[in-house]
This record gives structure tokens, sequence and C-alpha cells, in this order.
């Protein structure tokens, strides 16, 4: 059994548990309402806590809320291009006042490169609210790459970087900043279009990222450098199985009352 089928039977376990640590949960409330029950609120509150803990977490909705000069901004989503592994977002700053709407409409242009390494790009909702105040924003929502259909492709630094490159080529002018994980792969995209002689961003905005991580090495880096690349392709790199998680989740529905 490689890493990727014991993950995904984790998973699998982990969703059965936060289910009926959930509906165990609420078992318990809507009982203990009509019956007083010792510990009940203490039971509860680890069963939600478990629950929270093993359960799939899904893609927030973005949220602003602000003003500029006294006036509310309406902020809203356009997908200005698609690719199979990343969506290209653009958020258009709405209001009444037209004098206002011309000034938000020349102001300079900013694009983020989000983390893909686990996170949404919702992650960096209060980064985006900041940066909508004075900039035009736009950022990349990238795909969970076991969800992209395999006729798609692979997924490799090169298809990262291209797809920045792409990305960039959209603007006149722009801004970059990339924001954790992303700062390498962005750095190499902006050495890669000055090596071509293609018009640069205007700026380059690096937060918050390993750009060399050999001058603070940790375990992870001692690991990198004391092996060659072979070991890596025969030992870290696997097949992804097939999930079965929709199955086993239509099979607790059918059986949850033998739990309850």
């Amino acid at each position: 059994m490689n890493i990727y089928e014991i993950y995904d039977n984790q998973k699998i376990f982990t969703n059965y548990i936060a289910d009926i640590a959930l509906n165990t949960k609420n078992f318990i409330l809507k009982y203990s309402k009509k019956n007083y029950i010792l510990g009940s609120k203490l039971l509860e509150a680890n069963l939600a806590l478990i629950n929270r803990v093993g359960k799939e977490y899904n893609r927030q909705n973005w949220e602003f809320n602000f003003q500029i000069e006294n006036s509310n901004i309406l902020v809203k989503e356009a997908v200005i291009d698609s690719k199979p592994f990343c969506k290209l977002i653009e958020f258009k700053r709405l209001t009444e006042n037209h004098n206002l709407l011309e000034r938000l409409n020349n102001q300079p242009k900013v694009l983020i490169i989000a983390p893909l390494s686990g996170h949404f790009a919702t992650l960096l909702n209060d980064t985006v609210s900041i940066m909508l105040q004075d900039h035009n924003v736009f950022i990349t929502d990238w795909e969970d790459a076991k969800n992209v259909p395999i006729e798609h492709g692979s997924f490799s630094l090169d298809t990262y970087v291209s797809y920045v490159q792409d990305f960039i080529r959209k603007f006149d002018k722009v801004h970059l900043m990339a924001v954790c994980q992303p700062t390498v792969p962005s750095l190499a995209t902006v050495s890669l279009t000055a090596t071509n002689n293609e018009k640069l961003p205007e700026s380059l905005i690096l937060m918050a990222g390993p750009i060399d991580p050999r001058k603070n090495p940790t375990e992870v880096n001692r690991l990198a450098t004391s092996k060659d690349i072979n070991w890596f392709k025969n030992n870290l790199i696997y097949k992804v199985p097939a999930s079965l998680v929709e199955k086993y989740i239509q099979d607790f529905y059918s059986y949850q009352h033998l739990f309850l």
C-alpha cells in the first residue's frame, strides 16, 4: 500500500468518524433539551471538536465589507481566464459614485499569486480586502490537482511557470505579488520573462516565502541534499488511486442508524 492509498483510506475513516460525531452530537443535543443528561454539554463539545478535525472543508466564499471615501463598495468576482489547473479571478469594485468609480478603475493593477499547496485562495481574503482599497486586484485560484481529469496532462513546475507567464501577458502594466509557497516559482517566472526580453511586471513582491532555504537549513533541506534524484523518483512518486470516498459515504448514510 503506497502513501496515497494510506491517505485515501485515512480520509475515508476520518469522514466516517466526523459524520458519526456530528450525528451523535445532534442526537444528544435534541434529547438533552427534553431530559437533563449529566455531562451532555461536555460530550457535545468533544463531538463537535471531533467533527471539525475530521471533516473535509469546502472552498469558502470571498467576503468583503469596506468603504472608500464614505461610499459603500460592492465587490464582484469575474473569471477572466480559465485553465485546467487554475482560474484567474478579477475583483470588480462597483459603486454608485461615478467619479469615484472612474478613479478606482485607474488605480494600479496587482496580480496576487496565491498558494496552491493545501490551501484555497480565500486564505488571502483579508489581504485582498486591504489591497482592494487602493488597487485593482486579480488572483490565481488554483484547482486541487487530484480533481483535474487526467486528459489535461500533468502539472509540473514548468506548467506553473507557464501559467503565471500567460497571466502576466494579459496586462499592459501589473504588479506581481507572491505569498508564501509561490514566491520561488514567481521569481523563476520573472527571471525567465526577463531572459526572453518580454515586458516585466512593474514590481515583484515576495512575501513569507523560502527563497533560499539553504541559509537556514532544516531536516527537509538535509534530506534533499543527502539523496540523489533517482531516490526521490523511486520512493516519493506514487500513482494516485481512484477515490472510494463517495461510495463509502453513501454506504455510511445507508447504515448510520446502526451507530445512533
